[in-house]
């Protein structure tokens, strides 16, 4: 039994993590035949969960490369190298221009199968622990948040990358995305539903996993196992977006009082960067560094003398004042070409880890949503500790108003600056993107609302699904 099960391990996680089983998906997101004798006990659970998580760093379409490089080179905070002529700079291009993308020709258009395939192997998981005959209760319970908060993260990843924001139009109805809260038959034909179903089905998730969590799981990187705290501060994420303002200081709130987390103080501040190992802030992460060739340092990080394919923009150099630290996280590798010293490589170690989710987000959320209904003491006081953490010289924040909600939004910009969340800012606040060290040959700056802030829904997915909708302007 023991070693049918084992066998079974290597052909379900290998069909995670390479291309093999892409034929499953090739119609719109559609159930893979599990292995009923791999999902049958919680030893099998866990190596399955294994293979859901690898999907968040085993595929250059998501969080290790092309989602990253995607986000930084559409806000302006990073621009192609010109020296670097790789077929990399060749494939994110149009994403630059924001260009009518050719079909799945650019590493972010991979995003689309990957995260279908990410819910499917969670599908898998969520559909199968209910059904095991034993096994301790507790584990089970953590088990299943797992793959509920992954499941969630996949879908609102795609509501960001293929749909417009929720206040596109009132209470989201607008078009969104396939949602699979279950597997669905080869030959169905799913058609995208409005966006507040989606957001309807991801918060549902995450609120069920915040029930069953509990603690970290060990493991060599125990902040790359997701927890309760993991999953309230998704949520915290997901309602700022919505913009359910109370429900995000809600959330947000739970988890800065969560006695796990603490920010990095500012004279630690350079050192946890320079870390391979997680912090006291780390809240989920992902662990890269035995992924082989360097991945997300390659693309704008420290990676000894080799080129990379973008670099930092005047536009983000020039945010930073006098006596924040946080200047000092990005170097010159050359003569005028910045790169940030987040992310690096080294041959003995691999990439350093990724985060997801730190806890400055989510002083960074409270202090949003604070200021949008009005709460002007908490808006400014979570923006004065974020500020005077940078620079304890700071000045103590007396702004109100658009300007206290502008330099909100500024705040956020310098400090996750290239972890994934400017350009997304931009477009839920309804902000034209506007790139001013821009070296695109088109579109340097574009209006809000866009066609273009989204991409378009692979072509070959529309060829095989008459019911699937493509986004307006492809």
């Amino acid at each position: 039994m023991k070693n049918k099960v084992r066998t079974a391990i290597v052909l379900f996680v290998s069909c995670f993590i390479i291309s093999s089983c892409e034929d499953f998906l090739d119609r719109e997101p559609t159930s893979e035949v599990s292995n009923e004798e791999l999902l049958s006990d919680l030893d099998g659970i866990n190596f399955a969960l294994a293979g859901v998580y690898s999907r968040l760093i085993n595929s250059d379409y998501y969080y290790l490369k092309g989602m990253q490089m995607y986000t930084a080179l559409r806000s302006g905070n990073v621009k192609l190298n010109n020296s670097f002529s790789g077929i990399a700079t060749t494939n994110m291009l149009p994403v630059y221009e924001f260009n009518t993308l050719p079909s799945d020709s650019s590493p972010i258009i991979g995003s689309y199968q990957s995260l279908y395939q990410l819910i499917t192997y969670a599908n898998n998981i969520i559909e199968a622990i209910p059904n095991l005959a034993d096994g301790d209760q507790t584990l089970k319970n953590q088990y299943l948040g797992e793959a509920l908060t992954l499941r969630a993260l996949a879908h609102f990843d795609l509501t960001r990358l293929y749909a417009q924001p929720y206040s596109y139009t009132q209470n989201g109805t607008h078009l969104g995305i396939v949602t699979l809260p279950e597997n669905i038959g080869v030959f169905e034909l799913p058609s995208r539903s409005p966006l507040y179903e989606a957001y309807r089905l991801i918060i549902s998730d995450l609120e069920q996993a915040e029930s069953l969590l509990g603690g970290y799981r060990s493991g060599r990187v125990t902040k790359a196992f997701i927890s309760k705290g993991v999953a309230q501060a998704l949520l915290a994420r997901v309602y700022l977006y919505k913009k359910d303002w109370n429900n995000a200081i809600t959330y947000a709130s739970k988890v800065i009082s969560n006695q796990d987390y603490q920010l990095v103080n500012h004279d630690n501040y350079l050192a946890a960067w320079a870390a391979t190992t997680t912090n006291q802030e780390d809240i989920f992460v992902l662990e890269t560094s035995e992924n082989g060739a360097p991945k997300l340092a390659a693309q704008f990080g420290q990676i000894g003398t080799q080129t990379t394919v973008g670099i930092l923009t005047k536009d983000l150099l020039e945010i930073y004042d006098d006596g924040d630290i946080r200047a000092e996280l990005i170097e010159e590798k050359k003569e005028g070409a910045y790169v940030t010293r987040k992310f690096h490589y080294d041959a003995s170690y691999g990439d350093r880890y990724f985060p997801i989710i730190r806890l400055a987000e989510m002083y960074l959320i409270r202090a949003e949503s604070s200021a949008e209904i009005g709460d002007n003491i908490q808006a400014r006081a979570d923006l004065g500790i974020i500020q005077q953490r940078a620079n304890p010289d700071a000045s103590p924040v007396t702004l109100s108003g658009d300007a206290l909600k502008d330099a909100i939004l500024l705040e956020r910009r310098k400090e996750l600056a290239l972890e994934g969340h400017y350009y997304f800012d931009l477009i839920r606040r309804g902000k034209d993107i506007v790139r001013t060290d821009c070296n695109a040959s088109m579109n340097c700056t574009v209006s809000t609302p866009s066609d273009l802030q989204i991409l378009p829904i692979p072509q070959k997915n529309i060829n095989i699904n008459d019911n699937l909708e493509q986004n307006q302007g492809y």
